[in-house]
C-alpha cells in the first residue's frame, strides 16, 4: 500500500537501516543548517537530471567568473564533468568535504569565505 502511495505522488520508497538513517539525520551535531542543507542535498541528489547538471555546470561556471577562480569553483567544474555520479557523491558526503562543497552551490554563510579557502587551497592548488 505505501508502495502505491508512493508512486501516486511519483516518490521513491525507501527502506534503510537506523544506522544509516540516524547518520542522514544528524551528520554535523548540533549545526541545524549544516544539517538541513545535506538533507536537502539528499533529495536534489535523487532528482538530479542531465538537464539539473548542465543546469548547476551552468551556475558554477557564471559564478566563476563574477567571483574569480577560487579552487572548489573548479572543484565543482570537474566533479560537473565527470557526471551525475559524481555529482550525487559530493552531494550526498556525509564529511566536512560534503559540507563544504554543499555551502560553494548553496552559497550558504554556515561556512565562511576564510574557512572554505583554508579547506580548499592545500588540497586543490
Amino acid at each position: 500500500m505505501l508502495g502505491k502511495i508512493a508512486s501516486a505522488v511519483r516518490v521513491r520508497l525507501a527502506i534503510e537501516p537506523e544506522s544509516i538513517t540516524s547518520l542522514a539525520r544528524d551528520p554535523y551535531g548540533d549545526d541545524v543548517i549544516a544539517n538541513r542543507m545535506y538533507l536537502l542535498a539528499r533529495l536534489a541528489a535523487k532528482r538530479l537530471t542531465s538537464e539539473t547538471l548542465s543546469g548547476l555546470r551552468d551556475w558554477i561556471e557564471k559564478a566563476r567568473q563574477r567571483l574569480g577562480d577560487y579552487p572548489y569553483f573548479l572543484a565543482w567544474r570537474a566533479i560537473c564533468e565527470d557526471g551525475p555520479d559524481a555529482v550525487v557523491a559530493v552531494l550526498t558526503d556525509a564529511t566536512e568535504y560534503g559540507r563544504y562543497m554543499r555551502a560553494v552551490v548553496s552559497l550558504r554563510p554556515f561556512v565562511s569565505q576564510e574557512e572554505r579557502d583554508a579547506f580548499y587551497r592545500p588540497r586543490l592548488c
